[in-house]
């Protein structure tokens, strides 16, 4: 996970938009993963969660680009994005 604790923006889903708006502009398709609510949690159908930790977590998760024909250009596009972002 990238540590964004220095950033201006607080608000870690916001910043997770901003940087997967970031990859957007640079042609990386990059997936936001949507917080995940326990289904068999008693506050489920009310979107809310007695798992805390884990929707804080999905929150931060953005999934990049994974799979077995990833060219070592595109592998090294989506690393200089990161750590430009990360900067």
């Amino acid at each position: 996970m990238v540590n964004w604790s220095n950033s201006p923006v607080n608000n870690k889903a916001s910043l997770r938009f901003i940087f997967l708006s970031v990859l957007m502009a640079q042609s990386i398709f990059a997936v936001a993963q949507m917080p995940h609510v326990p289904p068999l949690s008693p506050g489920a159908a009310a979107g809310k969660s007695d798992c805390p930790l884990t929707v804080d977590v999905s929150e931060q998760l953005l999934r990049l680009p994974f799979y077995t024909d990833l060219s070592e250009a595109d592998q090294a596009a989506v690393i200089e994005a990161i750590l430009a972002f990360k900067k």
